[in-house]
């Protein structure tokens, strides 16, 4: 692997490097398309799925640490950039050397057999930004000038592995010759990471591409306290001055991905953004796939729009840790180098991170990104209006936003919303429904007397005793548990309960995860569809409102939890995860106002509509409701009712080992015969 090339003349040189070539390209084109994923199992914290794959062919490793030049990568090899350059492909990769992990420099005519180097950057000065770090080289050539953009941090843990740890900072470099020497230039700042923002602890380097006037940077970066990790842009004139960075990330933190390498599909004209996907298995954080987003526009990407290129599902040698991507295209092929561990069990800690390799997959070109209309997972993608407002619906059928006032009744609110709103999409009029008959029908299904609930609690009230008009039985300011309604409020309730509506959960409640990619999008799909949804979520314990905009809060700042009821939202990339939910809110602070698409897929618990009931067309004949209960007594006898308060709350929060360097349950309604191999038991919850 690390034998000295062959001094040959030139021409030779030149001939063997074109016969690669015109083998390479020579191979039949076939195409790689985005395809529905059909592994939606969700992580423990709710941290988004791809919803597809866009699956690479793997070949394996191509290059094993251990036996570069003084040592250089005797502990891992990791974390790699390649590029080709006058007939000869040339790799950084950091090596996990015997000071710390630096930069070293390989070099191939084939991209399988390389020779090591050494490294191209020595540690930086006792407090320099690159004094225990200067690692993750990417380079630029503009003209006869190279740049590299490297990653340094000023700490590391302790020997022998020398990890690099927060803050992950961007330096920069350059030379004559991608051979280097490197010369450092500490006066140049591209940028720094910034207390409050979406890179407070990360903002390391990423692939340049030069835009009109401007250069794109395609950064990394993440807080620190809980460990949210993303990409954003920073933009400049001039490669050798600062840079200035977007405002907003290129996709929402909650993504939980870092590192970027992008391909421009000619065809497509699309771009396609690789990156490395940080997954989340018995506590521990490690890098678990390749993911890519597809995008006609450098400047927005859709987080819908991604897939998974490379896991454990498709990777021949590392069972586990899917790391770093690097893509090169070579003939009618893109080739994918990435980092690995061949250890047949997944190492424990921060071991996860060390003895790495690089290994090698391809994807056929062209790319090809999913056809709008399609079916199954594509179709909820795809199928989803940009802006909806079912408000106007209820100022037509003159259902007014009402107040919960000091009492924990917004579940019950929440639920009153939804079943005023489909019994006028029956009737094509309005009734105000009674809070009070459904928190009391409630507590006769329980047999326990409180105020407040789950939605399943408030739901099994409904379909034994109904609900009345909010005439028969109107709202209390104070709970009353003696509280009992008359005969003519009962026998209203009773006729109210015959119009056949059906409750559909979307997300049974959990309060330890947010939502999945899927679960989002079929929330935008009800609504597209009309619907309103019921949605429980960990709330802020100070609630904080711009412009009618319920603002985001830390994992820790929140609590379980209110309810409220969605009703539309809208695209809007100015907002935290590129878009909002709006809302109809009974408790304090805003009535009638919206929150980002970022806060509800991090702290969402539950997600429900009602609509009115339609039969199966299954050979089941049974009415849907009928078999919704048939369904809950399983899942109730799996799962004792949780009070408010009782559950574990969702505080996600980075250990010792995520602090350092890079390291479903669904339910798709209306999507014909979409067979999803399972059921949904719903699972109840309480808010305030």
């Amino acid at each position: 692997m690390n034998e000295k090339p062959i001094d040959q003349p030139r021409c030779h040189r030149l001939f063997a490097f074109g016969a690669i070539l015109f083998a390479l390209a020579a191979e039949p084109s076939r195409a790689t398309s985005v395809l529905p994923n059909s592994d939606l199992t969700p992580y423990p914290d709710g941290r988004p799925v791809a919803g597809y794959r866009l699956e690479a062919q793997d070949a394996g490793p191509v290059l094993r640490h251990g036996d570069g030049p003084g040592q250089c990568d005797y502990l891992g090899a990791r974390d790699v950039w390649v590029w080709e350059q006058g007939h000869t492909y040339f790799m950084h990769y950091d090596g996990a050397g015997t000071n710390g992990w630096l930069a070293c420099l390989a070099t191939s005519k084939d991209l399988r057999h390389w020779t090591k180097h050494g490294p191209v950057l020595r540690l930086g000065s006792a407090g320099a930004d690159d004094s225990a770090s200067a690692s993750y080289g990417v380079t630029f050539r503009e003209g006869r000038n190279w740049h590299l953009f490297y990653l340094g941090t000023p700490h590391t843990t302790p020997a022998p592995d020398f990890i690099p740890a927060f803050p992950y900072l961007t330096l920069k470099a350059h030379s004559k010759s991608p051979l280097g020497p490197w010369n450092k230039q500490p006066d140049v700042v591209p940028f720094r990471t910034q207390p409050g923002t979406y890179y407070s602890a990360t903002a390391s380097p990423g692939q340049v591409i030069p835009q009109r006037d401007d250069f794109l940077m395609f950064f990394s970066a993440s807080t620190a306290n809980p460990i949210l990790r993303t990409l954003g842009i920073a933009r400049t004139h001039n490669l050798n001055g600062a840079w200035r960075i977007d405002p907003e990330p290129l996709v929402p933190a909650t993504e939980q991905v870092e590192n970027t390498s992008l391909y421009h599909e000619p065809k497509s004209d699309l771009w396609w953004l690789f990156t490395d996907h940080v997954g989340l298995r018995d506590g521990l954080e490690f890098t678990d796939a390749i993911w890519v987003y597809w995008s006609a526009d450098l400047n927005h990407w859709n987080p819908a729009h991604k897939a998974v290129v490379l896991d454990a599902r498709n990777c021949a040698w590392s069972r586990h840790i899917i790391g770093l991507p690097s893509v090169v295209k070579v003939g009618q092929r893109l080739a994918i180098f990435y980092d690995g561990n061949d250890s047949p069990t997944m190492p424990g800690g921060v071991k996860s991170h060390m003895n790495r390799d690089v290994g090698l997959a391809w994807l056929d070109l062209p790319l090809a990104a999913p056809a709008a209309g399609g079916t199954g997972v594509a179709a909820a993608v795809t199928n989803v209006t940009s802006a909806v407002d079912l408000r106007s619906a209820f100022e037509k059928w003159g259902l007014p936003l009402r107040s919960q006032g000091n009492r924990g009744t917004c579940s019950v609110f929440t639920l009153t919303g939804a079943l005023e709103y489909a019994l006028a999409s029956r009737q094509q009029t309005g009734t105000l429904l009674s809070v009070e008959f459904l928190n009391w029908a409630a507590n006769q299904a329980r047999a326990q007397a409180k105020d407040g609930g789950f939605f399943s609690d408030l739901w099994k009230g409904f379909e034994v005793y109904g609900i009345c008009p909010e005439t028969s039985l109107a709202y209390r300011q104070e709970y009353d548990a003696r509280l009992q309604p008359d005969e003519r409020a009962l026998s209203r309730a009773r006729e109210i309960a015959q119009a056949r509506l059906q409750l559909h959960w979307i997300k049974p409640w959990d309060v330890t995860t947010g939502l999945t990619e899927i679960q989002l999008l079929e929330i935008k799909r009800t609504l597209s569809r009309g619907w309103p949804v019921c949605g429980g979520f960990r709330w802020p314990k100070h609630e904080s409102w711009h412009q009618g905009m319920l603002q985001m809060a830390p994992a820790g700042e929140v609590f379980d939890g209110h309810s409220v009821l969605l009703v539309g939202f809208k695209e809007d990339l100015a907002q935290p995860g590129s878009g909002a939910f709006l809302i109809r809110n009974s408790g304090g602070g805003v009535h009638d106002g919206a929150m980002p698409y970022e806060y509800v897929r991090a702290y969402m618990n539950d997600a429900a509509w009602i609509a009115p009931e339609i039969r199966s067309s299954k050979s089941d004949r049974r009415p849907a409701a009928a078999q919704a209960r048939a369904g809950r007594k399983k899942s109730e006898a799996r799962n004792p009712h949780q009070e408010f308060g009782a559950g574990p709350h969702s505080h996600f929060a980075g250990t010792a080992e995520n602090s350092f360097r890079h390291s479903d349950f669904w339910l798709l309604s209306g999507f014909g015969n979409l067979d999803l191999g399972f059921q949904i038991d719903p699972t109840p919850r309480k808010g305030t």
